[in-house]
């Protein structure tokens, strides 16, 4: 299943990031705090629920794309065109075009607010993010947040931090790997029962899980019986300390299950490109500017007026931005590869 290309991921994650729009439309609709798809039923939202589908396919992802180059250099630069320039494209319009629209403050009074010149390198450090610019989106119902879907992309990074430092251990065949594992559920046992819902933990399991599946590719059984069985074993979890992480780890293998589907007319999908990150990080500051405009719009309204601009954005994103950015990323890799050796140089 995992020896070709033909998969239905881009679609899923298409699928997942827009699952995290209908999410984010109930707290931007009834503010902070209100209930969201999924909750009630399983004590994560709809849109954490796909944030972990993203992990655990990301996971499988990364860990072949590593195996695969068996070069850091052009790994990192694959990673770097993947993430950074439509981020930062993204940044730019909501400080540059949405901020002076939305903004209450004076056009001097904005452009001279020291939040609009941290708000671009903090957001693009990943880890120091900030979510308000100057006078933005003040009287929304969830007030100020411009963006609030970025914080995942630090664990994301994280994480292929994780597969960068085992693979160049060694730490990808099976056998290291096992070990690695071992510790590493050791280690989100005693998380689980010392410090439950902790995001690293929640957010590295099904990236984990991902990876486990790819490196066992050829144990790992597959089909449907496998997957009401792994469904199961989840469901009898539901009421433990070890729910977060189980739900975590079977929505991953679920996900990457239906990846490898064999649905021939869906492969087509895979032709018109990857939507899916424009997606998720458009989605966010798009239904803002309906909350700004229209207060008080329901949630079905918020969905059904934003999807569609939202997913505009993401296939001009994805065709203008990111896949000739993609289409650049060995030019990158080569600079890395020039810099290092003139670095060395200097050092000898």
């Amino acid at each position: 299943m995992s020896s070709g290309r033909d998969n239905h991921f881009n679609l899923i994650r298409l699928i997942a990031a827009g699952a995290v729009l209908v999410s984010h439309s109930y707290p931007l609709t009834f503010g902070m705090g209100s209930a969201e798809p999924l909750e009630a039923w399983t004590g994560h939202s709809l849109g954490t629920s796909a944030v972990y589908v993203f992990f655990g396919i990301s996971g499988y992802m990364i860990t072949r794309s590593f195996e695969r180059r068996r070069d850091i250099w052009s790994f990192g630069a694959a990673r770097i065109a993947r993430i950074f320039p439509g981020l930062l494209v993204a940044l730019l319009l909501t400080a540059l075009v949405l901020g002076p629209i939305a903004t209450r403050l004076p056009m001097l009074a904005y452009f001279g607010d020291p939040l609009f010149w941290s708000y671009i390198p903090s957001n693009v450090s990943l880890r120091f993010l900030q979510y308000d610019l100057p006078g933005v989106f003040e009287d929304n119902i969830y007030p100020k947040a411009i963006n609030g879907s970025l914080w995942t992309l630090f664990w994301e990074v994280a994480c292929y931090t994780l597969v960068v430092v085992l693979g160049c251990l060694g730490g990808m065949k099976e056998r290291r790997f096992f070990v690695f594992l071992v510790f590493y559920i050791a280690l989100v046992m005693a998380m689980c029962i010392t410090s439950p819902n902790t995001t690293w933990v929640n957010l590295s399991v099904p990236f984990v899980t991902g990876m486990a599946i790819y490196v066992y590719r050829g144990r790992v059984p597959t089909g449907l019986f496998v997957l009401v069985l792994v469904t199961l074993v989840a469901l009898l979890a539901r009421d433990t300390i070890f729910w977060d992480v189980i739900y975590g780890t079977a929505l991953a293998y679920a996900a990457l299950l239906l990846g490898h589907v064999q649905a021939p007319a869906l492969l087509a999908f895979n032709r018109l490109g990857d939507y899916s990150y424009g997606t998720y990080i458009y989605a966010f500051p798009v239904q803002q500017v309906f909350a700004w405009l229209a207060p008080g719009v329901p949630v079905i309204g918020m969905i059904w007026l934003t999807l569609p601009i939202t997913v505009v954005l993401a296939v001009i994103s994805w065709h203008f931005v990111e896949a000739p950015a993609l289409e650049r990323r060995e030019k990158l890799a080569e600079s890395f590869r020039r810099w290092l050796y003139v670095a060395s140089k200097k050092i000898a």
